[in-house]
């Protein structure tokens, strides 16, 4: 890849929390290819990746994840996102570390609210009643725990 590319990869922002984010991603939707997440985290230079729950994928980028680290990218380098997603309100903190056992982390680096509309009832009209601000509580509560 020419340097002028590699340089736009490792661009970062600081965020209000203190952390450094790379301000260029990979998002993984419909990626069923591992080798094409390694490669593009070995080779092309991304340290931003982007995946949640719902693209099925979990598994596939954490095992990406784990051939970047053994082919010598640190852990430290990267910064991985993944999301939670609607059907999943009532608990953040669990749907979250069931995402981490999926992508075999100790810990994800982002962790959004993949779509911010209410999850429906089974009528597919009724909205289920999980306010949003005890969403947020757990979302919290993932960062609390680490």
């Amino acid at each position: 890849m020419e340097t002028v590319a590699k340089e736009a990869v490792a661009k970062t922002v600081t965020l209000n929390s203190g952390h450094t984010m790379p301000t260029f991603g990979l998002g993984v939707f419909d990626v069923k290819d591992q080798g094409v997440i390694t490669d593009s985290i070995v080779e092309f230079g991304y340290r931003h990746i982007d995946t949640a729950k719902v693209y099925g994928n979990e598994e596939l980028v954490g095992k990406a994840i784990a051939d970047a680290i053994k082919a010598g990218v640190p852990r430290e380098e990267l910064f991985i996102t993944t999301k939670l997603w609607r059907t999943e309100y009532s608990d953040p903190v669990q749907a979250c570390k069931d995402s981490l056992e999926r992508l075999n982390l100790d810990y994800v680096d982002m962790y959004l609210i993949h779509w911010s509309i209410p999850e429906l009832e089974s009528d597919q009209k009724t909205i289920k009643k999980t306010p949003m601000h005890k969403v947020w509580e757990g979302m919290e509560a993932c960062v609390e725990q680490g």
